[in-house]
């Protein structure tokens, strides 16, 4: 929830998140162990016509897969291509 906080925030003051911001978003999200957080916020990022490169989605796969979830890092790892 903090981390939507803080990127509506950055919006309504006029600061566009980049994939930078929103990979080390969804990275962070990962690394506490919110990888249902991080994937949504994938989906948010693409919402916001911010593409996601290759260390996006290399973040969220390890999250999935360190959380067990390894069908989802693969569907995800197929979106890729």
């Amino acid at each position: 929830k903090e981390v939507h906080r803080l990127l509506h925030c950055m919006l309504q003051r006029g600061f566009v998140p980049d994939v930078v911001t929103y990979t080390r978003a969804i990275d962070g999200l990962c690394k506490i162990g919110y990888v249902n957080a991080a994937s949504e916020l994938l989906e948010e990022m693409q919402d916001e016509v911010c593409k996601p490169n290759v260390v996006t989605y290399s973040a969220l796969i390890s999250g999935l897969c360190k959380a067990g979830k390894v069908s989802e890092a693969h569907n995800l790892l197929g979106k890729m291509a």
